[in-house]
């Protein structure tokens, strides 16, 4: 955090960093990169979101386009069938 605060993103830093906190993840400039991909569309992302199955509750990474889509929510097929289904 401090390398960041200090250098932002002129220094060897790339992307946002994750944080074990509400806000998941800081970018330490508006030049920051998005360098993750979304699980669903592969589009850049630094959006971190738990899986909604409460079971899962993975952490990954889904775009905001993708995050509109509930059913994009749950990170696998097996994910959303299990909570649809129960089974």
């Amino acid at each position: 955090m401090k390398y960041g605060e200090q250098y932002g993103d002129e220094g060897l830093w790339e992307g946002s960093l994750y944080v074990f906190d509400d806000r998941m993840g800081v970018k330490f400039s508006d030049k920051a990169q998005d360098i993750g991909v979304c699980i669903h569309c592969g589009a850049r992302t630094s959006n971190y979101e738990n899986c909604a199955l409460a079971s899962c509750n993975d952490l990954v990474l889904i775009c905001e386009d993708c995050k509109q889509d509930g059913a994009k929510m749950y990170h696998t097929a097996l994910c959303r069938q299990t909570a649809t289904t129960g089974v």
